[in-house]
């Protein structure tokens, strides 16, 4: 499924045209990147504010030739200092083990893991969309799964009034909807996997 038929998808879920209109609008621009800020300059961490009870921040993320090294060990997350409400984030990663990690929009305070909406990055399912720690969203299953294990991976997650959606590789793989916390950080995990990160960049709508 290219991100071109998800208003056909959105449209069968009973889902809302105001995420409908965001992604019609976000696949006819002509410069795919016009409003995109870098969350991740490519130097260091300026941006986010490491949370790793019991761990050493510098042994579990190295910044190296523009990317983000996570040693997936042990569990944490990197947590920009701005909060964030209604945008679409895009990144790409590369899971160099099977194994687990994913993005959070989550609220305060810190804890493992955080009250938030998780868009998932375990290998078996990239893309699902659940509710942690009290978070809410009804949201549909994998649609499919077009992710590649140990390769550079585009990811696109929107948010709008509590609307959402994942696509990966150009692919939609999850939507949903009534998604609660509706403002919050975005968080990058540590979960057991050695992962990479890079070009993480947002508009905010």
């Amino acid at each position: 499924m290219k991100r071109r038929e998800v208003l056909s998808v959105l449209s069968a879920a009973g889902l809302s045209s105001a995420i409908a209109s965001v992604l019609a609008q976000e696949s006819q621009e002509k410069k795919g990147e016009e409003g995109f800020v870098p969350l991740f300059n490519g130097k260091d961490l300026t941006g986010f504010i490491p949370f790793l009870p019991g761990g050493d921040p510098a042994k579990t993320w190295q910044v190296r030739d523009g990317l983000i090294f996570c040693s997936g060990r042990p569990n944490g997350y990197l947590r920009t200092e701005k909060e964030f409400s209604n945008f679409i984030l895009r990144f790409e990663y590369r899971m160099m083990e099977p194994g687990n990690s994913g993005v959070f929009l989550m609220v305060l305070p810190d804890q493992i893991w955080p009250k938030g909406i998780e868009f998932q990055l375990l290998f078996t399912e990239v893309g699902r969309i659940f509710g942690v720690a009290g978070g809410k969203v009804d949201a549909t299953p994998v649609l499919q799964r077009p992710s590649r294990l140990k390769e550079w991976n585009t990811y696109e997650i929107i948010h709008y009034n509590g609307f959402v959606a994942t696509c990966i590789n150009g692919h939609v793989v999850a939507i949903g909807a009534n998604a609660e916390p509706r403002k919050g950080h975005l968080i990058f995990q540590s979960e057991g996997a050695e992962i990479h990160w890079r070009n993480i960049r947002v508009r905010e709508l």
